[in-house]
């Protein structure tokens, strides 16, 4: 059985080609490997321990939870691979306090909800 920590790996190494720093420049791409991961990312259960990451503080992923925030707002889904990257590399994303934020981000800003509704032609 392969672990969490190496799914996860395995699903996050394909955004890397659209970091802000790399020559791919699609942001349509990136979207589609944004969704992608978020398919993978919401089968893995989150942990139960808790883990400070590398900043050493409790809090210090919100900067780019924000950040994140933004990239979605603006569509731009480049710059959320690069901020996703920055904060699976400092902090453990599979941690509760990470994980619930980022499935809050996608049920915000990438879920697609069926909002069309059928209304009856009018008869004059």
């Amino acid at each position: 059985m392969i672990s969490k920590q190496k799914r996860l790996n395995s699903i996050i190494v394909k955004l890397q080609k659209f970091d802000l720093y790399s020559p791919e420049n699609n942001n349509v791409e990136a979207e589609k490997a944004v969704r992608e991961f978020f398919e993978e990312f919401m089968r893995i259960k989150p942990d139960e321990k808790f883990h400070l990451g590398a900043r050493k503080n409790y809090f210090s992923y919100m900067i780019q939870m924000l950040c994140l925030k933004e990239a979605l707002e603006n569509e731009d889904y480049q710059a959320f691979c690069h901020e996703l990257l920055t904060i699976h590399h400092y902090e453990m994303i599979l941690q509760k306090r990470i994980y619930y934020n980022l499935v809050y981000l996608y049920d915000t800003y990438l879920k697609k909800v069926d909002t069309y509704v059928n209304f009856p032609e009018k008869k004059e």
